[in-house]
């Protein structure tokens, strides 16, 4: 069995999948190791890289110093009890956010979404050591397969890209508030060619967010919403 010691201790890391038009995928992840496999979950609230997994099994990891590649399987459990079973202490202990709604009382009814998980899970064909961070990573396919590099911004502002392949890129910042209630990212798809990334498209802000209660409550309420809206999508999806 391959260590994954590394990435089970990691209170953040990268996770990445293949789009359905091809490019690599990427995002900020909670990493888990249960059983064996490496763990990335989603709330109920949140499709969009389970989706994504169920089209192209293909998936990356890089969390610890450690970059774990593979191919994953996808199920949701819309109870409390995969969640409860597998991954509450350690999600309480790596993202204290969620240790202030299960101490609502009835956060099991009123935060059905929160607890019911999406589950992406594979057990990696290669672990490798990476050097450098993650807070600046570049996602390529490689030889059919996803590779996560940490990169360097020039004095020009520009990423760094000299040194990777020529393709399809995403390139993800991501910044983390001490007690993780504050998760800033930024996203730039684009491609890599003769050294120089060209940016086809950005997304989110590391600006500050709100992170009082009221705030809290907003966006609890706004993935309530989505939860609802993703019901009959995830149905589907049911198996462990």
């Amino acid at each position: 069995m391959i260590p994954l010691d590394d990435i089970a201790n990691s209170r953040i890391g990268v996770f990445a999948w293949v789009r359905g038009d091809g490019t690599p995928g990427s995002c900020p992840v909670t990493p888990y190791v249960v059983n064996g496999e490496v763990v990335v979950t989603s709330t109920l609230a949140f499709t969009t890289k389970a989706a994504a997994v169920r089209r192209d099994s293909r998936v990356a990891l890089l969390a610890g110093g450690k970059l774990a590649v593979g191919h994953a399987e996808v199920f949701v459990d819309e109870s409390p009890r995969w969640f409860d079973a597998n991954i509450r202490e350690a999600e309480i202990e790596k993202f204290p956010p969620t240790k202030n709604i299960l101490a609502i009382p009835g956060h099991r009814c009123l935060f059905p979404w929160y607890v019911g998980r999406i589950v992406i899970r594979f057990a990696p064909d290669s672990v490798e050591r990476i050097e450098g961070g993650d807070e600046i990573t570049a996602t390529q396919l490689v030889d059919g397969q996803l590779r996560i590099e940490p990169i360097a911004v020039g004095a020009d502002g520009m990423p760094d890209v000299g040194d990777l392949h020529d393709g399809a890129a995403q390139i993800l910042f991501h910044e983390e508030h001490a007690h993780m209630s504050d998760l800033r990212q930024v996203t730039l798809r684009g491609v890599i060619g003769e050294g120089r990334f060209i940016e086809i498209h950005r997304s989110g802000s590391l600006a500050p967010k709100a992170t009082g209660t009221r705030a809290q409550i907003g966006e609890l309420r706004s993935m309530a919403r989505s939860a609802r809206r993703n019901k009959d999508k995830i149905r589907s999806w049911h198996s462990a």
